[in-house]
């Protein structure tokens, strides 16, 4: 049987899944409206229409969107629902903002608000988001290359959880997700070592690094890149507070090639998931791995981690010269773009095909995010 029947085959066999992210506050709620018109408020809407709960307007900063209808619900600003009698309405935050929406909504003396989490909208309300439903259509169309990645993969734990992965993101349904039974990074196979000379892609404020340190008693070194102001600085800090010797912190994302780009930020807050655009409010300097190891005389690398917002594949496409020298451990996330699940995988096994890599899979949460291929050289 093919991995497209496979899959189907799964999701038949599971249990149903009706259920509603809805808890009391919102269940008591005859008036709500949703702050945030972006991909998890839209999620949120979705998932609320789907229980029959009707949505009064959503609220967005982004005065491009005022007056337009997304879901069939109008934006409109917060000045638009101050404006009006508010007092029972409930706001519900659903945006990677959500801090700077609180204060917001505090300093317009407005209280009767709850937040959304991200991660929890990412788990109750992904089935019936348009992000599922546009991974449905790309997985029938590429299911030839998620049948080749499928049979990359060196062991049958990987095989069934990619299955199982799968078969989550096409249909929505949490029954089908299975995770990993090791911690993130932690791969029984492909994990860090001691001595390893480490590229940790995605410093954020230094956890992954604090990971590794207390994994290998700090015997190793970790090149930390986070391309964040503020995420930097709160790494620079954990790193001055406790003396740690054994991390360089560089102020850079990685890529393709040595570059400046923009990411979207709020000064003096942290924020895991800046995404790198082309235009955005803070200046960002991005590096190619093979010009920092050539530029610092790096005699070693053991492994590459990276978890930088979908720019997995330009910064593996420019650690190429790293990857030939020396065939490092590559430990990758595959789920910020639907298509890093398929192409980063065969990018890597076609491009390195004489390096004898196997390939495996894991997964760390209970939705869709925090999914991670992990790649070794072959012992000879």
């Amino acid at each position: 049987m093919d991995f497209y029947s496979s899959v189907q085959q799964l999701i038949r066999s599971m249990p149903v899944d009706n259920t509603f992210y809805m808890n009391q506050t919102i269940l008591q709620s005859d008036r709500v409206a949703i702050f945030g018109a972006g991909s998890f408020g839209q999620d949120m809407a979705q998932n609320l229409l789907k229980a029959n709960k009707k949505i009064e307007f959503f609220i967005d900063n982004d005065e491009k969107k005022h007056h337009n209808y997304i879901c069939g619900i109008e934006v409109v600003s917060l000045d638009h629902i101050l404006g009006m009698k508010k007092d029972d309405l409930l706001i519900i935050i659903c945006s990677t903002w959500h801090n700077e929406i609180r204060q917001q909504l505090l300093h317009a003396n407005v209280s009767n608000f709850i937040e959304a989490d991200p991660v929890v909208i990412s788990k109750y309300c992904y089935k019936y988001s348009a992000v599922r439903e546009q991974f449905e259509r790309f997985f029938t169309r590429e299911q030839d290359k998620f049948d080749a990645v499928f049979h990359m993969l060196e062991d049958d734990s990987s095989k069934e959880l990619f299955l199982h992965l799968i078969a989550y993101r096409v249909s929505g349904n949490i029954h089908c997700l299975k995770i990993s039974d090791f911690k993130q990074y932690e791969h029984p196979i492909v994990r860090p070592e001691k001595r390893d000379v480490i590229i940790d892609g995605g410093g954020y404020v230094g956890d992954t690094a604090q990971q590794f340190n207390k994994l290998l008693d700090a015997d190793c070194h970790i090149h930390s890149f986070e391309p964040s102001k503020d995420n930097f600085k709160k790494m620079k800090e954990w790193i001055e507070n406790k003396g740690i010797q054994n991390v360089t912190t560089v102020q850079s994302g990685l890529g393709i090639e040595n570059t400046e780009l923009y990411m979207n930020s709020i000064e003096g807050e942290i924020n895991p998931s800046n995404i790198i655009v082309e235009q955005g409010n803070e200046k960002v300097n991005i590096m190619a791995i093979d010009r920092y190891v050539e530029e610092y005389a790096l005699q070693d690398v053991n492994l590459i981690k990276l978890d930088i917002e979908g720019f997995e594949l330009s910064a593996l496409q420019g650690a190429d010269k790293t990857i030939q020298n020396f065939a490092p451990k590559i430990q990758v996330c595959l789920y910020h773009k639907k298509e890093d699940l398929i192409d980063i995988p065969l990018f890597f096994y076609n491009k390195y095909k004489d390096k004898h890599y196997k390939f495996y899979i894991g997964h760390h949460t209970d939705n869709y995010m925090e999914t991670v291929l992990y790649a070794i050289r072959a012992k000879k």
